[in-house]
């Protein structure tokens, strides 16, 4: 961009030059003199150099003897009147500018991407087979973990179904709905975990406590808490549809449907009448169960009895929001001042550990007090790869540790002394 402003700058200071040949142009033609583009160029430095009077120039020249050239008002007007308008020309002049060099780069970068492409993907697959070498006894058994709780959940679901009880039929609908997002959350922490993004890794796993939370004190409720949860759905769609309608109309969206807007309104009415004017706040449909007015996050933690897991909630939250920590503490960085900007083989541990604890304190919400035999043996299975998770990835982030140890002595010395940098 540095480039193309200087280049314009430049051809703004050739203008009054330019102007200037075709003033004499006009002027000579009007004596009958022609000059060659060259001899033209000549004669203007000349008169630009010496200003008024006279000069001699283009001897040999018989056409140029006794020439007046006599530049008046108008001839200053009209160099006055081009500059201005080009001037005003300037600004789309660049935004045309911009526009072909934009397009032309993007061509061009399009061209060159099959050849980049392939390198990046090949970078990519070396990056992740030689993380899998490191870490792969804790994501095998994770994702073990993932598909023994897939499988217990499609059982516990078949059970259900099998029941001609309703007695907890709203609980097992809120039970099985967020086992199944657990699941699929459970599956992006994995994917992310294989591609060396510990810290999206960790953020996914703070979407994973906060259904473990909401599970874990549903499980522990009753059906009116549970027929609560569902029907708190009305006051999320009330409160994104009043703020479609104040942010995103303005810009030129169309508004809610009336007809819709309609529905939406007396539904909100009719649970506001229902449930009291506490189940508007975020967590209104636990505000009963907890004795609050308006109950918080944290709340729901300590009924759940998960207070303990704030530390690494809070330690997810700089990886979501756009906070000062996130600049200076990342899981990847392997302690480095200077920040990643993509794949790390460094700080799985974290994320990978909590997401096998908290994916079967979900399963087991799911479960709950369904305890035939089969179910029993089914949890306890997965206790078991729960508790052999953590020490296989501790094993692996120690042998890390080491590595990185052991390659910054070997650089110190080959540069003197000097910390190494990588």
């Amino acid at each position: 961009m540095a480039k193309l402003t200087k280049a314009i700058i430049a051809e703004a200071d050739k203008l009054p030059r330019l102007m200037m040949c075709s003033i004499v142009e006009r002027k000579l033609r009007a004596q009958g003199i022609e000059l060659e583009g060259d001899e033209l160029a000549a004669l203007v430095d000349r008169l630009l150099e010496n200003g008024d009077g006279t000069f001699t120039f283009g001897e040999g020249n018989e056409a140029l003897r006794n020439i007046d050239l006599i530049f008046d008002e108008e001839d200053s007007k009209e160099i006055e009147r081009t500059i201005a308008n080009f001037t005003e020309e300037i600004p789309a002049m660049v935004e045309r500018v911009i526009e072909t060099s934009g397009a032309n780069l993007f061509s061009s970068l399009r061209e060159a991407w099959q050849v980049e492409g392939a390198l990046q993907q090949f970078d990519a697959d070396g990056f992740r087979e030689r993380l899998e070498d490191r870490w792969g006894e804790g994501l095998d058994l994770l994702r073990m973990l993932l598909t023994c709780a897939r499988e217990i959940g499609t059982e516990t679901d078949k059970r259900h179904r099998r029941s001609r009880s309703r007695r907890y039929a709203n609980r097992r609908f809120v039970l099985t709905r967020l086992h199944l997002r657990a699941c699929q959350v459970a599956d992006e922490v994995i994917t992310l975990l294989e591609n060396g993004f510990a810290d999206g890794a960790l953020a996914r796993w703070r979407t994973l406590h906060e259904i473990d939370v909401t599970a874990t004190v549903i499980e522990d409720g009753d059906e009116d808490l549970a027929l609560r949860f569902i029907e708190h759905d009305v006051v999320e769609v009330k409160k994104h549809a009043d703020d479609y309608d104040e942010k995103q109309v303005p810009m030129g969206y169309a508004p809610v449907a009336p007809r819709e807007r309609k529905r939406i309104e007396k539904a909100y009415a009719d649970v506001i009448a229902r449930y009291g004017s506490e189940f508007r706040s975020e967590y209104g449909w636990a505000a009963k169960h907890l004795n609050s007015k308006r109950p918080t996050f944290k709340d729901l933690q300590a009924r759940a009895n998960q207070s303990g897991m704030n530390t690494y909630y809070k330690l997810a939250n700089f990886q979501v929001h756009a906070g000062a920590r996130a600049m200076f503490f990342r899981l990847g960085s392997l302690g480095r001042e200077m920040p990643i900007a993509g794949r790390s083989n460094a700080g799985l541990m974290e994320p990978g550990q909590n997401t096998a604890y908290t994916l079967v304190r979900i399963t087991g919400a799911l479960v709950g007090r369904l305890r035939n035999l089969d179910s029993m043996v089914e949890m306890k299975s997965i206790l078991h790869m729960r508790d052999a998770i953590p020490p296989a990835f501790h094993r692996a982030a120690n042998r890390l540790r080491r590595d990185e140890a052991r390659f910054q002595k070997e650089r110190r010395e080959k540069s003197g002394g000097k910390p190494a940098k990588r």
